[in-house]
C-alpha cells in the first residue's frame, strides 16, 4: 500500500502542485496506519527555505489530491493522507557540511 501511494502521489505532485522554478518537492516517506485508517506523507522541500510555502500548497491541495488518489488506486480502504514536512535532507545536508569543516 505505501509503495503505490508514494507512486501515485509522486506522480500527482508533479503534475499538480504549481511550485516556482528552482523549488521541489519529493516524496520522502509514507507510513500507513495499521488500520489503513490515515497515511502520513513525508515531503521533501528543496531549497528548503521554501519549505512553509510548499506546505500550504500542498495543505491547500490535499483534499483534491485525495480525490484523485482514491479513484486512481480504487482500493477500499484507501486512507486519508496528512502532508508533513521532512527535514531529513536538510539535517543530512547540516551533519555533511559540519564533518567538511573538520
Amino acid at each position: 500500500m505505501e509503495s503505490l501511494i508514494t507512486e501515485e502521489l509522486s506522480k500527482l505532485l508533479i503534475r499538480e502542485l504549481d511550485l516556482e522554478v528552482g523549488m521541489l518537492a519529493t516524496i520522502s516517506y509514507v507510513d500507513v496506519s495499521s488500520d489503513l485508517s490515515r497515511a502520513e506523507i513525508g515531503v521533501s522541500v528543496i531549497p528548503s527555505n521554501k519549505s512553509d510555502e510548499v506546505m500550504k500548497l500542498l495543505g491547500k491541495s490535499q483534499g483534491e489530491m485525495q480525490f484523485k488518489l482514491n479513484r486512481k488506486l480504487n482500493l477500499k480502504p484507501i486512507p486519508r493522507i496528512e502532508f508533513k514536512y521532512d527535514s531529513g535532507l536538510e539535517h543530512a545536508a547540516n551533519i555533511e557540511k559540519l564533518l567538511d569543516q573538520k
